[in-house]
């Protein structure tokens, strides 16, 4: 059958009004929700699982003929051949009332046959029509109907076939109807990008990342399709979500592949990209990063490279830089900042190394840490309120952290007495 799907009409004791015209129509879920519906008045005519799961066998196989016996020993495997075919020729009665004058179910005296016509719908057979139609009109350069069809397709795709049933022909032909739609996915993705319609490419990739989860091609797909749009943060996104759901089910980190299409939109170690416009007045000293970082690529390429570690594996990192004063510290932290600007939020603070409260410090980030680097994916405020609090608990001077808890009392950054002179310093 190579029609294009324009919804077709399905219902019990179709009427036909004029020249292919179609009032009342027959609509056959399998995949995921199991009903026999009246298209037009909404009426479910049949929830039996035994009589669905005879459609889907018959519906998965449309247009070949199976032995009448084979269906019956299929389906009453206990039963001995008389008796499983009186309850097949019962089943089929029941299912032939509910399909009145349609011509959907061809019934022989050793034969049953499915067939697609305009007045029964059934989900399977729309999902597979349109899959062979999409792929025909693919071929023929049609990317438009091509688009379309393979939309219509996955619409049909409502969950696995006979979620409730377990045989082992179920089971098959679930799985191949699972890929079916996945390959639809892929189709779609590619045809509606070519024709101009991003935001239907990364539905359909984002579609085919719920069906198949733990596939990294399916995040690969999405990360290039919102790399294409300017979205780089969206891609990283993803590449974190994908990350986190391979070390949640497997325990395993993402391939070579999908680290590789990583690390080109978080950009090689070392490389410094372009310069950007930043809003607003700088954080740092005027001119620190205006001037060209000269001898210093060894001491810069460990913190560049933890940073990159940082993002692949999504990890937090705490990175400290030591030195005498006056050797560069703060220039180096600074070089690295700006280089990762506009694909990381970077909060940069002053230090006040004092244990006397500050006046409108209700929320100091922390005593020893100047310039926090946070990754796309802590880049909220939520993110920033937990890389801010282990700062405070980690780099609480001495005086503080040993100081013994006050009965009645809860310490807080700050709320210790002693000099109130700040040292306004840099680490």
């Amino acid at each position: 059958m190579t029609a294009s799907y324009q919804r077709p009409p399905t219902a019990p004791d179709a009427r036909v009004s004029g020249p292919g015209v179609v009032s009342r129509m027959l609509k056959i879920s399998l995949l995921g929700e199991q009903t026999i519906e009246d298209d037009v008045t909404g009426e479910i005519r049949s929830r039996s699982s035994r009589t669905l799961a005879l459609v889907g066998r018959l519906a998965t196989q449309a247009g070949t003929a199976v032995s009448r016996q084979r269906v019956a020993g299929l389906f009453w495997p206990d039963s001995s051949d008389a008796q499983s075919l009186t309850n097949l020729r019962r089943e089929l009665h029941h299912l032939r009332r509910l399909l009145g004058e349609d011509g959907s179910l061809v019934v022989t005296s050793t034969d049953l046959c499915w067939r697609d016509t305009p007045s029964c719908r059934v989900d399977v057979r729309v999902l597979r029509t349109c899959r062979d139609e999409a792929r025909r009109r693919l071929a023929a350069g049609d990317l438009e109907a091509a688009a379309r069809l393979a939309a219509e397709g996955c619409a049909a795709y409502g969950g696995d076939l006979l979620p409730m049933q377990d045989d082992d022909w179920v089971l098959e032909e679930r799985e191949a109807l699972r890929r079916e739609c996945v390959g639809l996915c892929d189709l779609l993705a590619d045809a509606a990008g070519r024709v101009g319609d991003p935001a239907g490419a990364q539905e359909a990739a984002r579609r085919r990342i719920a069906l198949e989860p733990l596939e990294q091609v399916g995040y690969r797909a999405l990360m290039a399709l919102q790399t294409e749009l300017g979205d780089r943060a969206g891609a990283i996104s993803t590449y974190h979500h994908c990350a986190s759901v391979l070390e949640r089910e497997l325990g395993v980190a993402p391939g070579p592949e999908t680290r590789r299409a990583m690390e080109r939109l978080i950009g090689p170690p070392g490389v410094r990209p372009g310069p950007r416009r930043r809003p607003g007045p700088p954080t740092q000293r005027a001119g620190a990063v205006a001037t060209p970082l000269i001898g210093r690529a060894a001491p810069l390429q460990a913190p560049t490279a933890l940073w990159t570690s940082t993002v692949l594996d999504s990890r937090p990192r705490v990175v400290a830089v030591r030195g005498v004063a006056g050797v560069g510290k703060s220039r180096l932290v600074d070089e690295l900042a700006e280089q990762v600007r506009g694909r990381a939020t970077v909060v940069a603070t002053h230090c006040f190394d004092t244990s006397a409260r500050l006046a409108l410090a209700r929320w100091p980030i922390g005593f020893a840490a100047r310039t926090c680097v946070l990754p796309p994916a802590q880049s909220t405020r939520s993110g920033v309120a937990r890389s801010s609090g282990w700062c405070r608990t980690r780099h609480r001077p001495a005086a503080l952290r040993h100081r013994p808890p006050v009965r009645g009392r809860r310490w807080t950054p700050g709320s210790g007495t002693g000099s109130s002179k700040a040292s306004h310093g840099r680490s």
